[in-house]
């Protein structure tokens, strides 16, 4: 960022807020206009002085292209998607950046929604893309004006550690071998979906499932596996083409267990 700007900034709440009132017209808009509320948000952001310090101070030693790789994931079909990181400030500093990217051209939105947020249509791509990006980031950058990060537990005096969101349960860290397997397991289970013989309908629903289980994994998040794993289960005991990967999911089911993902049955 550069300095000099700082003597045409506003300094003050309300400049702030109308920080996050923008992240809110975004959060709203519609595809054909979200590259205008891009530029809009940004534009707030250097209008207010204490949006300059927070992100100034977020950016600091923060390297995007290691972070958006760390970020980049497999889906259950095998395309790219995204996960923020947990850390607030790392959280907002890489969609921060990539809002730059959009802002400057040199990453075109659409086809960055093609890649990383495909769906059947523009309007659906960007309605993911606020739901997982625009919304944990304004959340993001209010925990670290309002709170300094840590988020109050709802009325107590108990805080997260710095640098945390208030978020779903997480499986335990330090998994990463058997979240490979899982991930190993993921794909498999797609290929021997897509052999199988399956009206569209069918297809698209089993897919949808066993992408909503992908996500819920690359989150760490322990009820969204719980419930992703119950309605991929329902969805694969409906159909009796996908008797093949009865097998494979019991074995998926057990290793989710022994993460404590999912309770014993």
């Amino acid at each position: 960022m550069v300095k000099d700007y700082c003597a045409y900034m506003k300094d003050g709440e309300e400049a702030f807020e109308q920080v996050l009132a923008a992240c809110d017209e975004l959060i709203n808009a519609k595809v054909i206009l979200a590259e205008t509320k891009v530029s809009v948000l940004l534009q707030k952001i250097a209008e207010s002085k204490k949006a300059y310090e927070l992100f100034d101070e977020v950016l600091k030693g923060f390297d995007f292209n290691y972070e958006f790789t760390l970020a980049k994931r497999r889906n259950a079909v095998g395309a790219y998607t995204l996960v923020l990181p947990s850390d607030v400030r790392r959280l907002a500093a890489l969609v921060f950046c990539l809002l730059l990217e959009f802002d400057t051209t040199s990453c075109d939105l659409q086809s960055f929604l093609d890649v990383y947020f495909y769906g059947d249509t523009p309007a659906n791509e960007f309605a993911t893309f606020v739901r997982d990006m625009i919304v944990p980031f304004k959340e993001a950058i209010s925990a670290l004006y309002y709170d300094g990060g840590a988020i109050s537990s709802g009325g107590g005096e108990e805080r997260l550690p710095e640098g945390e969101t208030a978020s779903a349960p997480r499986l335990p860290v330090g998994n990463a071998t058997d979240i490979d397997s899982l991930f190993a397991d993921l794909t498999a289970m797609s290929d021997k979906l897509s052999e199988a013989e399956l009206e569209k309908a069918d297809f698209d629903d089993a897919v949808v499932s066993l992408t909503g289980l992908s996500r819920a994994l690359s989150a760490a998040d322990r009820d969204g596996i719980r419930l992703a794993y119950t309605a991929f289960k329902r969805t694969v005991s409906s159909l009796d083409a996908l008797e093949i990967l009865d097998e494979r999911l019991l074995a998926f089911g057990k290793k989710l267990v022994a993460l404590g993902a999912i309770p014993a049955v």
